[in-house]
């Protein structure tokens, strides 16, 4: 009796291989592979994003939008772009590959090219093609797609998607170019692998992958614009600075969606200062030794996180990860010379991890100097205010 192995199966696609790497033609056939949604997707991105400060219906806006396709997170610097997309991967079950966005990326980049490398073997140098970031992403997306059909106990994964931060910091027409069919059809449409020479590979988007790209929608001066062809290919969701904290309400204890930013705050940059250090440092042992200090700093963050038309302050959109980032050094500070006047050494901290923030080109230096003027209320002799009064005097502006 003929025994057929699995080789031949999979070249006659009674079987799909585990891995698409040598037979990438293959992923024609799961074109129609759909997106595998937990029943619980909802409940999973609230788990996930626990530590990150996204609304129910923000979350529910990014799963609908991954349903029918690829999706952008724009939003001002800081407000956790990376870490939800991290976060949007594990809740679908799918493994991801992450990249960042730069003037020079290419189609090569994306798609592939052909090196010259040097072979052991035959002590050459030797043309070989090397897939790019798309077409590796989905190639490991076809994988496990085709896994998860086999044995989904064994390969809980259902897909494998492409992260591309700053997304906009690419020429994304001149990198995206040849993508531009297969992105924006559901029928089966390859694109050809030309550097894979006379194996005449054709490459395939399974339905189950996505791209997720990140936006920092503040940094205009650095990005290149995005063309009508490339927007309509995703969906943009927008993350934002929380909604202003009532005046009534307690930093320490409230509801509202800056207060709660300020527990996750103090939250991260303990368990940050606690990995690096190995030393212990407990948020609720903070907060009640630095709340009214800590408080007066995000209380000034917001007249310039809410400033209006017309305000005596600039406008500018302060993220989660830069007051993450100036908790930490603060407590940092603290932890070396304990003795320290703790206002000086938050006034420090602030000066250090927030002063740059105000280094754009769009802000008014009257406005900057007037909100120097308000920052001594951080501490008298505050260098967090001559960090701002040296940008106002300079009237310079670019983040």
């Amino acid at each position: 009796m003929r025994t057929v192995d699995q080789g031949t199966l999979e070249d006659e696609v009674v079987i799909l291989p585990d891995s698409f790497y040598d037979r990438i033609s293959l992923t024609e056939h799961l074109v129609r592979a759909p997106l595998q949604v937990p029943d619980d997707i909802l409940g999973r991105l609230k788990k996930e994003t626990s530590g990150l400060l996204v609304e129910e219906s923000v979350l529910m806006e990014i799963a609908s939008a991954l349903l029918t396709g690829h999706v952008v997170l724009q939003g001002p610097p800081g407000t956790g772009k990376t870490s939800l997309a991290s976060a949007i991967c594990r809740a679908f079950r799918v493994g991801r590959s992450t990249i960042t966005g730069r003037e020079d990326l290419s189609a090569y980049d994306l798609i592939g090219r052909q090196d010259l490398v040097f072979d052991e073997a035959s002590k050459q140098e030797i043309v070989v093609p090397t897939d790019g970031a798309f077409t590796t992403a989905v190639i490991e997306c076809a994988g496990a797609v085709s896994r998860n059909q086999d044995d989904p106990e064994e390969n809980p994964s259902t897909g494998h998607w492409l992260v591309i931060d700053e997304l906009n910091r690419a020429n994304m027409d001149r990198a995206f170019g040849e993508l531009f069919t297969v992105l924006g059809t559901d029928e089966p449409v390859g694109v050809p692998l030309k550097y894979h020479g006379s194996k005449n590979e054709m490459l395939y988007i399974p339905g189950a992958f996505r791209l997720i790209g990140t936006i920092n929608s503040i940094d205009k001066q650095f990005v290149n614009s995005m063309s009508l062809a490339i927007r309509r290919r995703f969906t943009f969701i927008t993350l934002d600075i929380p909604a202003q904290k009532p005046e009534a309400e307690s930093w320490t204890e409230g509801e509202s969606p800056a207060a709660r930013e300020f527990r996750i705050v103090v939250n991260a940059a303990c368990s940050r200062l606690t990995t690096k250090t190995g030393k212990e440092h407990h948020a609720v042992s903070i907060i009640e030794a630095h709340s009214r200090r800590l408080g007066n700093l995000f209380s000034l963050i917001e007249l310039v996180r809410y400033a209006k038309e017309g305000s005596d302050y600039p406008f500018l959109p302060i993220g989660t990860a830069p007051l993450i980032d100036t908790v930490e050094l603060f407590l940092s500070r603290l932890s070396l010379e304990p003795q320290k006047d703790a206002n000086e050494a938050l006034d420090w901290a602030a000066a250090a991890k927030l002063g740059s923030l105000f280094d754009v080109d769009h802000l008014d230096s009257d406005q900057v100097g007037a909100y120097a003027l308000k920052l001594t209320h951080l501490s008298s002799a505050s260098r967090f205010a001559t960090e701002l009064r040296r940008h106002a005097v300079a009237g310079q502006s670019y983040v």
